[in-house]
């Protein structure tokens, strides 16, 4: 049996470090009583903590498993579960087994408009504000084995340079494991233009490079780690004021990464403004979106958004030996 879940942790976290009591249920398996039990599924088996939260029961039909970690559907043939727990004497097999979390890669595209130079009620800049999240974040040793890329946008006050996709799906630091690619990037941050690029916000080009680059990064997998997850992390400070600004259109780029093969999402972190092109951006990408105004503590908001997409992208899977009987 496959089981997945979402876990709410980094790639390097030991997720269920107890033991996960699951009864087995095979379609036809063995009953307690020594007679042949068909089509059953298992009960609710009770909460379990992942990540500090708790799972709800599922349900399931026949031999089919729920999809949240607190149970399992219980129920005959393809009776729906009634969410009743199973009793211990019920109980003919368990197995104890840990989840190996899936890793993931992201791509930073992050907003060095000229707008990223006004301040927060911290006294600092937005854009040092921001650069100082994600370079907590890349050092942090919880995060190894996550994958991180970065480029930035606009790239000057060329306006047909701004606009042009192919300026952001070469990254000023590919894709690559932490904690190896933390010097990179944390130097690229250094090293960036930021609001002295004096540019406008380009974000139709830069998230069409931005997605780019990042399936084709997913499709380079495919043969060689096609589990691993490619995300796309769109970190701006407002609306789109250059080249294409119809936020439909901007929206249309994310959905069909998304459902291309293989897909990629697309997450929004938005500053000051723009909550609905964030919201309407990642949800046609499959995302999430995060507003953070400047009386907010920036770095630790920006931060924490990041914790919060990377925990909601890492799946992860475990295999349940087959009884055999």
């Amino acid at each position: 049996m496959r089981r997945h879940i979402q876990t709410p942790s980094f790639a390097s976290m030991k997720v269920l470090q107890a033991a996960l009591l699951i009864p087995v249920a095979l379609g036809a398996v063995q009953g307690c009583g020594g007679d042949k039990a068909t089509g059953s599924s298992i009960g609710t088996v009770g909460s379990h903590s992942s990540g500090g939260q708790t799972g709800s029961a599922g349900t399931g039909s026949g031999g089919t498993p729920g999809d949240q970690l607190g149970g399992l559907g219980n129920g005959t043939g393809n009776t729906p579960s009634n969410n009743q727990p199973i009793m211990a004497a019920e109980v003919c097999a368990t197995i104890t087994a840990d989840a190996a979390p899936v890793p993931v890669d992201m791509y930073i595209m992050l907003d060095q408009s000229a707008s990223m130079a006004e301040m927060t009620s911290g006294g600092r800049t937005r854009w040092a504000a921001v650069t100082e999240a994600i370079s907590s974040f890349v050092a942090d040793p919880r995060a190894a084995g996550i994958g991180v890329g970065i480029d930035y946008f606009g790239i000057g006050i060329d306006e047909t340079a701004n606009c042009v996709a192919s300026n952001y799906s070469n990254p000023d630091v590919p894709i690559a494991a932490l904690p190896g690619n933390s010097g990179a990037l944390t130097t690229s941050l250094g090293n960036a233009l930021g609001p002295n690029s004096g540019s406008l916000t380009p974000t139709y080009a830069a998230l069409d490079g931005a997605l780019q680059y990042a399936t084709q990064h997913a499709m380079s997998l495919q043969t060689s780690d096609p589990t691993r997850e490619t995300f796309v992390v769109l970190a701006t400070d407002g609306f789109p004021t250059q080249c294409d600004v119809n936020l439909p259109d901007i929206a249309g780029l994310a959905h069909t990464a998304l459902t291309a093969t293989p897909s990629v999402q697309t997450h929004v972190i938005a500053l000051k403004e723009g909550e609905a092109n964030a919201r309407a951006i990642a949800e046609a990408g499959g995302g999430k979106s995060f507003v953070i105004n400047d009386t907010d503590d920036v770095t630790q908001k920006f931060l924490d958004a990041m914790l919060s997409i990377t925990a909601s992208t890492i799946p992860c899977f475990y295999d349940l030996p087959r009884d055999s009987d």
